[in-house]
């Protein structure tokens, strides 16, 4: 059961996941990275776009939600739909911009470059006050 916070009614029933739940999840994020990994950063940029374009559609209904479930005010809940938001087109710009580097070597017959890619499937659990801004 999902309980008000201000009045303590029921407003939601959403299932307990079971190690078999997080096993398939995970299965699942760690086949999707197989592709994200050798998406390249327009792609991924679009993507992340889109993920902010969706969240400022939704907004509405995802304040009333936080609202609802956490307890705290609709503005502050909007403010942090709109969080979300900035974060997911910020990061959208970042992939335009996070390139490699070439670092000067101290030896002119040694190359040194940097070069940036993901390296994987991140677990995390997020804390209970700002649910959707950690996303």
């Amino acid at each position: 059961e999902v309980l008000s916070p201000a009045s303590n009614k029921v407003i939601g029933h959403l299932p307990h996941a079971t190690q078999a739940d997080l096993d398939l999840a995970l299965s699942a994020a760690e086949r999707a990275f197989s592709t994200w990994r050798t998406s390249s950063a327009l792609q991924r940029a679009q993507v992340l776009n889109k993920v902010a374009g969706l969240i400022r559609e939704r907004a509405p209904a995802i304040g009333r939600n936080l609202t609802l479930e956490q307890g705290k005010t609709l503005a502050e809940a909007m403010g942090e739909v709109t969080s979300c938001v900035e974060h997911a087109e910020w990061h959208a710009e970042e992939c335009r911009r996070i390139y490699g580097r070439l670092i000067p070597p101290r030896d002119a017959c040694v190359q040194q470059t940097v070069l940036r890619e993901p390296i994987g499937v991140c677990v995390a659990f997020s804390p209970w006050n700002f649910p959707f801004s950690q996303a």
